[in-house]
């Protein structure tokens, strides 16, 4: 059987992402982009993490960019990680960026799950400028994210 589930409770495979194919094909989400959150979620993170609510600029996809580098996670800086994936996307959306995380999506299903390079933040660049503040690394706004057309 496909389904095998992970250390964190979610499916190892990804199997159960199947019926969200439903949704794709009502127009409600696409095959790749940010993946959707629950509304209690994002208005938690949005007010913890800066620039969170930009993810939501494009149509939410069953896999995306953050997905197929990034491993399930729970905690903010978690999200953190993956918003700076999610935000990489949305600046960077491509024909040619869709076909490859469908494909590494199609490898980490075949595979069972991301490689250990993943866990390890391969793509380990920050995705924001920074400035130095008094000592401190802050983030600045990222450049222009461009609006999904619906």
């Amino acid at each position: 059987m496909l389904k095998k589930t992970a250390p964190s409770g979610h499916s190892k495979y990804r199997a159960d992402e199947i019926p969200q194919l439903m949704n794709v094909l009502r127009g409600e989400m696409s095959f790749v982009g940010p993946r959707p959150e629950r509304p209690e979620f994002i208005q938690e993170l949005a007010h913890k993490i800066p620039y969170y609510q930009e993810r939501l600029m494009v149509q939410p996809g069953i896999t995306g960019w953050a997905q197929v580098n990034y491993p399930y996670g729970a905690t903010v800086e978690d999200a953190r990680r993956k918003l700076e994936y999610d935000l990489y996307y949305t600046k960077n959306m491509k024909l040619f960026l869709d076909v490859f995380i469908l494909l590494d999506t199609v490898r980490i299903i075949l595979r069972g799950g991301l490689g250990e390079k993943h866990r390890k933040n391969l793509f380990d660049t920050t995705l924001f400028s920074k400035t130095k503040t008094n000592e401190k690394t802050s983030l600045v706004e990222p450049a222009s994210v461009p609006v999904a057309v619906q």
